[in-house]
């Protein structure tokens, strides 16, 4: 993946996670419910209309639509209003590229401090499972197959850990503090 792909995905995570956390951005609601199996279902590769009919006929709310040197890039963001989620899809060239979720799974996954601790670089997915004891829920998966990984820490009610796979291999970790 190009700086340039993970500097957007990195903003856009960032933002989600932000929005996440916004009473206002939580009022504007898709005309249906976004569910954690829906976002799993998602195919990379996919264009708008496909993301749009395998969502229901939902196109959600566009955020943001860039065009430069060739490359058209399209931010679709949808939203659950109770509980809260929401679904951020990147669309590049109108191929889906990158789909961000938060909030739509309510399960825990929790790890330790230990736990995080131990993960290191190279550490293989299977690897990462069984020292945490779960895989953990899905909140990005974009091109190159890289899929970033969530986790709820268990020392802090407000924390959350991202483990970032790439081709099934640990490739960053990242613990926020809400």
């Amino acid at each position: 993946m190009s700086s340039t792909s993970i500097f957007i995905v990195s903003i856009l995570l960032a933002a989600t996670v932000s929005l996440s956390t916004s009473a206002l951005i939580s009022k504007r609601a898709t005309t249906s419910t976004i569910t954690y199996a829906q976002f799993l279902g998602l195919q990379i590769g996919w264009t708008r209309n496909q993301t749009t009919q395998y969502l229901n006929n939902n196109a959600g709310l566009v955020q943001s639509e860039f065009a430069f040197g060739g490359i058209d890039i399209l931010t679709v963001q949808y939203t659950n209003p109770t509980p809260y989620g929401s679904l951020t899809l990147l669309l590049t060239n109108n191929q889906l590229t990158t789909k961000i979720q938060a909030g739509l799974n309510q399960n825990q996954y929790p790890i330790s401090r230990q736990q995080f601790d131990a993960i290191s670089m190279g550490m293989t997915t299977a690897q990462v499972t069984t020292l945490v004891g779960s895989a953990g829920q899905i909140s990005s998966q974009s091109t190159n197959s890289t899929i970033t990984v969530g986790y709820n820490g268990n020392t802090n009610a407000y924390s959350t850990v991202q483990i970032t796979f790439t081709q099934g291999i640990v490739t960053g970790k990242l613990e926020v503090l809400l």
